[in-house]
């Protein structure tokens, strides 16, 4: 009897660890298959050409927590090993001359941010995590003024914060999506895609009307994002089927524009982890109305400013391959030649 009782417990076992080899090797095939070519330079620069574009870039900050940088990055190529690592959770604020609001990310809300971090602190070894105010609450008035959201990928650390945005809303919020991100998703998308169906807008009744609008944005290359000049997307490999790369020209001094760029590298599931933007707050000052006072988002940061390079923003650091290195070195060459381009038409 208990060699029978043993036998079907091993037997569970095995069963189970090949069932969970399996969802994996699904999730990981499903991710490799969102590997479309990326555009030129030259294309991302025409995309984002528009007259009109966004005039400033805020970042609000929804969380961060300090653990251990092993257990995001590779220690064998990581060139500074012994440094503090800390986690963000942001969103990339965009704003035009109009007042009209683009949200990269929406990040999340603080009892979000605490449901997120517990199990990072107990399986990593890491600080709690200190959440923030949500963007919404971070935008004060200016949250009305939100008109449209594109997400780099659909998980709850970057998708939480669109509950707090749809409280007493009295429209439709869109979402720009890629067919990929709309229709292509795994395990790991699963809980994001539920909050974006059940979000309601005014008291947030299952009476209310649905909050999230989506708009599906053409595939291939560099889309414009629809109603927002100076911004486009592209369907690109990461570690979520549907991430995009986000690009903006944002006006900088003198007019110029400044090719921003949020992406997520295309990686191995394992070390997805890396790839998490680590910026600090910059908070929607509150002017008149609302509206975000000149001097909310600087538009460049002081120490780019001082390097007078065109800064990459939103793109995190881990120790990249060789391959990456070649195409980090071109990409940050090619985006300066970029903002010349820009600033010249």
């Amino acid at each position: 009897m208990w060699r029978a009782i043993r036998n079907g417990i091993v037997g569970f076992l095995v069963l189970a660890l090949a069932g969970s080899g399996g969802v994996l090797a699904w999730a990981h095939a499903g991710i490799r298959r969102e590997q479309a070519p990326l555009p030129s330079l030259s294309a991302a620069v025409r995309a984002v050409q528009a007259p009109g574009g966004p005039v400033r870039l805020a970042i609000a900050n929804t969380a961060s927590q300090t653990m251990p940088r092993s257990s995001v990055l590779d220690a064998a190529r990581d060139p500074a090993a012994g440094a503090p690592y800390v986690m963000s959770h942001p969103s990339f604020v965009l704003e035009w001359a109009d007042g009209r609001i683009l949200l990269v990310d929406v990040g999340m809300d603080r009892a979000g941010a605490a449901s997120f971090g517990r199990p990072i602190e107990l399986l990593s070894g890491g600080e709690p995590i200190e959440p923030h105010d949500a963007v919404a609450t971070q935008l004060g008035d200016a949250a009305g003024r939100v008109d449209g959201i594109v997400f780099t990928h659909l998980h709850e650390d970057h998708v939480g914060g669109v509950v707090e945005l749809c409280r007493g809303r009295p429209r439709p919020l869109r979402v720009f999506m890629t067919e990929a991100q709309d229709q292509r998703g795994n395990h790991t998308t699963r809980a994001a895609r539920r909050l974006l169906t059940d979000a309601r807008r005014g008291a947030q009744t299952e009476a209310d009307p649905p909050c999230v609008e989506r708009v599906r944005i053409a595939s291939g290359g560099a889309q414009p994002v629809p109603g927002f000049p100076g911004t486009a997307v592209v369907a690109a490999g990461g570690h979520t089927p549907g991430s995009q790369i986000v690009l903006a020209a944002v006006a900088g001094a003198g007019g110029a524009g400044r090719l921003r760029v949020h992406r997520r590298h295309r990686e191995p599931h394992r070390r997805h982890r890396a790839r998490r933007a680590q910026t600090d707050a910059v908070p929607m000052a509150r002017g008149s109305g609302g509206r975000a006072a000149p001097d909310a988002a600087p538009a460049l940061p002081a120490r780019a400013a001082r390097r007078g390079r065109c800064p990459l923003a939103g793109v995190a650091r881990r120790a990249p391959t060789r391959r990456e290195r070649r195409a980090d070195a071109a990409l940050n060459g090619a985006a300066d030649d970029a903002c010349g381009a820009l600033s010249k038409s």
